[in-house]
């Protein structure tokens, strides 16, 4: 029986290898660099994670992997940090931003995809 949990995990593999644990589902994950966040902070981001999904024909959603290719990191970081600043009163908002942005730059810096693991 599945179990749902408020957990998502945003994956960024740190290189090859991690990349094969990761899409393999290996039990272990030594090579993949992981921050946890919850579904709250998902919904406090809904607009750009729904920017991402017209903007690099995905379709993200809660209860759903999807997978944000290389190629469009430095798009999905520069839509980011507009929704940002545009809310940068917000608290909520800026904490989950940062841990979305902190996994952005990990895939940006080892040129990896982000697995968006909800």
């Amino acid at each position: 029986m599945d179990l749902i949990t408020d957990e998502i995990f945003l994956n960024v593999p740190l290189n090859e290898r991690g990349y094969q644990e990761r899409v393999n589902d290996e039990p272990e994950w030594p090579n993949v660099f992981t921050i946890e966040s919850k579904d709250s902070e998902y919904m406090t981001l809904y607009w750009v994670y729904s920017e991402w999904s017209d903007a690099f024909d995905l379709w993200i959603d809660l209860r759903e992997e999807e997978i944000l290719p290389v190629e469009h990191l430095d798009e999905a970081l520069k839509i980011l940090e507009r929704h940002m600043s545009k809310h940068k009163d917000d608290a909520e908002f800026t904490a989950a931003g940062n841990k979305l942005k902190e996994a952005l730059l990990k895939a940006i810096e080892v040129q990896m995809p982000l697995f968006l693991d909800f």
